[in-house]
């Protein structure tokens, strides 16, 4: 959005900010409270381990805790009552111990900045003042607490022009504390509000747009039925291997052909499968070292090295492993605490023994460098002997880290500036991802806001969309968005495949549907 809107408007750009909420929230409260700093994954990662009694029930922990901050009930983040007491308690020692090292994780950055905006008028009133106008893009994402915040900013405002845009059909984030129905608050707390209905589609075919219409039971004139076109393709099949079979052939043909194609699923583990027949009807495996189409976020990398070597943990190792040397095969690493020259010593006299001591000489050298020195072998060495080097992409976060390098009088030190880079400038939610590649094997939530020429929703079967897991009505609803959000992907064909017998059991097509039966 930054950059059309600098496109189109070169002379204005500088006097618009633009932001998720945690960035522009996590700048306010960076420069109005105190100077917090955003958790890393591993600082996140040791205080949980410790208030926990194994990894497990450390990420559930963290996975609960989440919940609860963005806005989740305390009865659906814990069902039994009984067990309550016990998850208060350690939400408040994990609180706690983050705030005694003053560090905040990503959720906190908006209590923080609502308790700070709420507890001090004057804070409030500069925040206001800086303001004339604010646009929300995907409202129907908002979260309760984003959308609190969103009002007090607006309440001081001089000119209260808020502009929500977004379509309340494809809300689909209740997990993150996202509700469905933030539009009608929208009308009910602001006055004067106009709204303005967006009814040209510029994506779809139109037989796919009515036929995902159908699904969420939207209908014009009163009436639902398709629109003949040849862009909605639905198909059921008799079983599993005949779907398979025609999906991995219909791949191949869509790509030979040169559309943008993309296999949509509700899990990743239904992707792995999807994309293995792809591959197998391919006739090849994709090469583990290639890194074509990925983007390598080398602030990320230099942090997770520095991380290793200053730990030797198993966590750390496997982040960085991938694109150091991704023919280390990851089961010789079983411990915890890693010394990759006794791992060396148990392997045969093989290349990977010698991979493994190479990459080994080269953390060696890197861990007896003063920080400056070390971010220049890191360049100049190591980067370039492993491809990963690309001078124009990596020039500008090559001088954030030479610059904190330059700045830092230890390696500790130029990690916590490099952790401060990727907590103020990406906050999770805008560090850039993986460029999509062709085929694209994607879940419904990472395709939305993506589009494809062609898309490819298999299994779509009853217990498996919807899912299983969602039992009560407000989840089968946002379950049925999920699958509108997956059909309107699609800009010039969407194949739709359900099955009628997996193995030696009958299966139906999901309840969704109906509809277009």
């Amino acid at each position: 959005m930054r950059d059309r809107f600098i496109k189109l408007c070169p002379e204005k750009g500088s006097k618009v900010h633009f932001g998720t909420f945690h960035s522009v929230f996590y700048k306010i409260v960076r420069a109005f409270g105190k100077k917090y700093r955003i958790a890393s994954e591993r600082e996140k990662e040791k205080i949980l381990g410790l208030i926990s009694k194994d990894r497990g029930e450390a990420k559930d922990l963290s996975d609960r805790i989440s919940r609860y901050k963005s806005g989740t009930g305390l009865e659906l983040v814990e069902p039994k009552e009984e067990n309550r007491p016990e998850f208060i308690r350690k939400l408040d020692l994990y609180n706690a111990m983050l705030r005694q090292n003053d560090l905040l994780d990503f959720d906190d950055i908006l209590m923080e900045c609502r308790d700070l905006l709420l507890k001090e008028p004057s804070v409030k009133r500069t925040v206001s003042s800086r303001f004339t106008h604010i646009l929300v893009d995907e409202f129907q994402d908002s979260s309760t607490i984003q959308y609190e915040i969103l009002k007090l900013i607006s309440s001081g405002m001089d000119i209260k022009n808020i502009f929500a845009v977004g379509d309340e059909n494809q809300s689909v984030y209740n997990f993150r504390g996202a509700r469905f129905g933030i539009f009608n608050d929208f009308l009910n707390d602001f006055e004067k509000t106009g709204v303005y209905r967006l009814n040209i589609n510029y994506r779809n075919e139109e037989s796919i747009l009515r036929a995902a219409d159908k699904v969420m039971g939207i209908c014009e004139n009163n009436e639902c039925r398709l629109v003949t076109g040849t862009g909605f393709d639905m198909r059921i099949f008799k079983s599993k291997h005949e779907e398979q079979t025609e999906l991995a052939e219909m791949i191949v043909r869509s790509v030979a052909e040169g559309k943008s194609t993309c296999v949509l699923s509700r899990t990743n583990k239904d992707l792995e499968i999807y994309k293995a027949l792809y591959e197998k009807t391919m006739g090849k495996k994709e090469d583990p070292g290639t890194k074509s189409g990925r983007y390598i976020d080398i602030i990320a990398l230099t942090a997770d090295i520095i991380d290793f070597i200053s730990g030797n943990k198993r966590s750390a190792l496997l982040k960085i492993l991938p694109f150091l040397d991704p023919y280390i095969p990851r089961t010789y690493f079983t411990e915890e605490d890693i010394d990759l020259t006794k791992v060396s010593e148990k392997v045969g006299d093989n290349g990977i023994k010698q991979r493994i001591r190479d990459l080994s000489r080269h953390l060696r050298i890197l861990s007896a460098r003063e920080p400056e020195s070390f971010v220049l072998y890191l360049k100049n060495v190591l980067f370039k002997e492993k491809g990963l080097w690309k001078s124009e992409e990596m020039e500008a976060s090559f001088i954030i880290i030479l610059s904190a390098a330059c700045r830092s009088k230890s390696l500790s030190e130029l990690y916590s500036f490099l952790q401060d880079s990727l907590s103020e400038s990406s906050l999770k939610e805008e560090r850039k991802g993986p460029v999509i590649e062709n085929p694209a094997f994607l879940t419904f939530h990472a395709s939305k806001g993506l589009e494809f020429d062609h898309v490819f929703i298999p299994d779509v079967t009853e217990g498996h969309i919807p899912r299983r897991s969602a039992f009560s009505e407000t989840n089968e609803e946002e379950e049925k968005r999920l699958l509108y959000v997956a059909m309107t992907r699609a800009k010039e064909k969407l194949f739709l495949y359900t099955i009628k017998s997996e193995g030696n059991n009958s299966v139906l097509p999901s309840e969704f549907l109906k509809p277009l039966l």
